[in-house]
Order: C-alpha cells, then structure tokens, then sequence
C-alpha cells in the first residue's frame, strides 16, 4: 500500500475521488525537467504530455495512463480517503508494478 495526500483544489483531486485510481510514476535524471514543468502546470489549462514529450502507455490493472519513460510505474486503487484539512489522503493498495 501507498499513500497521497492530494488539495481538493488541485485537478487530479476529482479524477482521483471518482475514478478511485491513480499512477505513481518514480522518475530517472532525465525526467527532471519535464517532471519540474508537470509540478507548476495544471493539467486543467496545458496537456503535460505535449508540453513536455513524455510519452503515454497503458496501465496494467488501471484506466489510467503512466508515462513511458518512467523506469517504475506504481498502479493503485483507492482503498480509504482521510481528510486531513488542507489535503486529503488517498491511501490505496498497489496493483500492479511495471
């Protein structure tokens, strides 16, 4: 199991909570700018996978994408979200590693 604490304000917030999934991506070096890009850019306003040349692939076990060139792709579901004031946390069992 893992665990995100996510701000309701933010974008993936609802596509999380009713998707009831989500990817951690673990990056390499060569990520470091795309993955600086993808932290100050919403996903609401910019598509980060055209901003940046990341590459989306299929998920194993999940409906969401994972980005390619990651070396490890974490896929989880939703098992439990706990308010925690100013995030809420998603703690959820991985499904599959890639």
């Amino acid at each position: 199991m893992l665990y995100i604490s996510v701000r309701p304000e933010r974008y993936s917030y609802e596509i999380i909570k009713q998707s009831g999934e989500f990817c951690v991506n673990l990056p390499n070096t060569k990520m470091v700018r795309a993955l600086d890009f993808c932290g100050v850019k919403s996903g609401k306003d910019t598509d980060k996978f055209k901003q940046t040349g990341l590459t989306k692939s299929d998920s194993f076990a999940v409906e969401c994408k994972s980005v390619a060139e990651s070396p490890l792709t974490l896929e989880c579901k939703v098992d439990r979200i706990i308010p925690l004031g100013s995030h809420d946390m998603f703690i959820a069992d991985i499904v599959a590693v890639s």
